[in-house]
């Protein structure tokens, strides 16, 4: 079960009738504004695990590149045209709350992609689908990492609830420093002759 997807699913899933409650059934003042509070409460719910998944699943240099295209298609494709089309419908229609059903339609939509994800994930944790974990060599450069004394331990896929979330490595490949190879018994005795020459001039000097 893939937790991220699963809870921004559920989330907007409750949100969905309390929404058309709000718009259809409320008629008070203060009920209204009740439900309104949980409405925003649940659709919003999806922003932490959603934020997580993006970092997870892109290499380290681009995390803070893919939040701003997220939050840039976040607002272009939501609260900058939003009204514009809400307004269109409420003109062509005559009725404010039929052009408000834009809202939970919108919701139904986001509950079935993420409730999608959360199968194919799961696929992808049991092996159905092969994943191929972000690459690292163009980086090497950038970071400064000798890639000839790391390994790279490929983690379980994005925003994986197992061990891998654990340690805060999910989607990504691990870079674990390891130790250089220890020298052959050929270049632990020459260099231990290099040392006696070289103690041996210093002493003369």
């Amino acid at each position: 079960r893939q937790p991220y997807f699963a809870m921004s699913s559920t989330s907007l899933l409750i949100a969905l009738p309390i929404a058309l409650v709000t718009l259809w059934l409320a008629k008070n003042k203060f009920v209204v504004e009740a439900l309104f509070f949980l409405v925003v409460f649940f659709a919003w719910m999806y922003n932490g695990p959603i934020n997580a998944i993006i970092v997870n699943c892109v290499a380290a240099n681009l995390r803070a590149r893919a939040s701003a295209i997220s939050i840039l298609l976040i607002h272009a494709l939501g609260d900058a045209v939003s009204p514009v089309i809400v307004g269109a419908i409420s003109d062509a229609t005559n009725d404010l709350k039929k052009a408000l059903l834009v809202v939970p339609v919108a919701l139904l939509v986001a509950v079935i992609i993420w409730g999608i994800a959360v199968f194919v994930v799961q696929q992808q944790v049991s092996g159905d689908i092969s994943v191929v974990p972000p690459g690292v060599n163009e980086d090497e450069e950038e970071s400064g990492i000798d890639m000839n004394h790391t390994s790279l331990t490929p983690q379980m896929p994005c925003g994986d609830s197992g061990a891998a979330q654990e340690e805060g490595t999910a989607g990504a490949i691990v870079i674990t420093p390891t130790a250089p190879p220890l020298p052959t018994d050929e270049e632990a005795g020459e260099a231990q002759g290099i040392g006696l020459v070289s103690n041996s001039s210093t002493s003369q000097q």
